[in-house]
């Protein structure tokens, strides 16, 4: 029987789904003869990347994506084969809020990144509840979690073990502040770019000298959301059909 081996990131939170889709384009004759295929019935597995399967940004910045399980169902439905391994790129929160409100102020208007911080800190949900949302949902056979930012490699040997991918490392920018505050301004004046308009500007403001993060955590703040995270990691260990990737990742995360 066909499975699917799919490898699941926040919205915005990582910049490796397309550099892994790139990879993966360009090692199809290596991912056939591993048993692996982008499409088609393989021997193994078929594979896939997504960054939709947890919800959209909004609902992960509000309440941390607690519509997942509705979400995964949506986009499970859409595959044509269950999924067997699922490879879940965990960004600790420290990083994961900041992402998700820069993606969303790249789209439309959004209050202040500060403005968020007292509903970020008063909810009690993280990684733990959502990778449990996915376990009873789509049932795969197993989930592994990866810490933090792995590379284009390590990511691959979790998702086609076995498989020797030859890797594109080049990671796609982000949107510079200069250019997300002028966005803003721009929404907020009820006037929206195009997306060629878009890469435009980016590709302008990538040039120029950056200020002060627009969306970011003090010290204190970083350590308490990394303490939070650890505590997810602690919780998704003892969890049968699940593996934290990496045997100390998640403690240099929390050590930050």
């Amino acid at each position: 029987m066909t499975m699917y081996h799919l490898l699941a990131t926040a919205p915005f939170a990582s910049p490796l789904n397309a550099a892994m889709m790139r990879s993966l384009g360009r090692s199809r004759a290596q991912l056939t003869r591993a048993g692996y295929a982008l499409n088609g019935t393989p021997l193994r597995a078929k594979v896939t990347v997504s960054e939709k399967l947890f919800g959209h940004a909004a609902t992960g910045f509000e309440n941390f994506f607690a519509n997942a399980s509705t979400r995964a169902e949506i986009t499970t439905a859409r595959l044509d084969a269950p999924i067997q391994r699922l490879v879940i790129v965990a960004t600790p929160q420290a990083d994961l809020f900041p992402a998700l409100w820069r993606g969303i102020a790249s789209r439309c208007q959004i209050e202040s990144f500060e403005s968020h911080k007292n509903a970020i800190f008063g909810a009690t949900r993280g990684w733990a509840d959502l990778v449990e949302d996915l376990l009873n949902t789509i049932e795969p056979a197993e989930i592994i979690v990866i810490p933090g930012l792995p590379s284009v490699q390590e990511a691959a040997a979790e998702l086609v073990p076995g498989a020797q991918i030859e890797t594109d490392p080049t990671l796609d920018p982000v949107m510079p502040d200069t250019a997300l505050s002028m966005i803003q301004r721009l929404y907020r004046q009820g006037k929206t770019l195009p997306p060629r308009q878009l890469m435009r500007l980016q590709s302008w403001h990538v040039r120029l000298p950056q200020g002060a993060p627009l969306a970011r955590f003090t010290a204190p703040e970083t350590a308490y959301l990394n303490a939070r995270f650890a505590d997810d990691m602690d919780r998704l260990s003892a969890l049968s059909r699940v593996r934290i990737a990496g045997a100390n990742r998640w403690q240099q995360v929390a050590a930050q």
